[in-house]
């Protein structure tokens, strides 16, 4: 399995529609959290650079880099949202890592890339030297991942009905 995992760039736009049509409309969220369809895909790189910046956030949003995985065919496969920083939101739900792969390219690996590429952005890019990252309970592959990337189970929390997991990784 050779993966790319990077942000988008303008000639990524192809790649970026048909990624984005693995998803059902109501689980998109998986993939973009800022792109709707009917979105101009140079808008879209525009919010992706603000949210890196932390520019114009939308509210209750923190500052955040999108990265997207390749495969050898020019596919996107999954992306990893990384959270700069946590807000009271982040630090029960979503961390400072969230990944997710589109179902037909599940149980290749492309998961627990993912995982290291952010993992890698947060403490070279990002200088953090511990992470909070967190999953569904019910989603065993995920907290697999977590944990064989070093993850510690700090709690177990319930989330909008949704019993998830809280993980610290430690960078140092």
């Amino acid at each position: 399995m050779s993966v790319s995992i990077r942000e988008l760039n303008p000639l990524d736009e192809s790649a970026f529609l048909k990624g984005a049509a693995e998803w059902p409309p109501e689980d998109l969220t998986w993939f973009t959290f800022d792109w709707k369809p009917g979105t101009d895909f140079t808008e879209h790189l525009e919010r992706l650079r603000k949210n890196k910046l932390g520019l114009d956030l939308p509210q209750g949003f923190v500052p955040s880099t999108m990265l997207y995985a390749f495969n050898d065919a020019g596919e996107i496969v999954g992306r990893v949202s990384i959270r700069h920083e946590l807000n009271a939101h982040l630090r029960e739900r979503g961390g400072h890592i969230g990944y997710s792969v589109a179902e037909r390219f599940r149980r290749r690996g492309y998961g627990a890339a993912l995982m290291r590429a952010g993992l890698d952005y947060c403490r070279n890019t990002l200088g953090l030297s511990e992470v909070l990252v967190t999953c569904a309970d019910s989603n065993t592959a995920s907290w697999k991942i977590i944990e064989s990337a070093g993850g510690v189970l700090r709690d177990k929390v319930m989330n909008d009905g949704e019993l998830a997991r809280q993980y610290t990784l430690d960078l140092r």
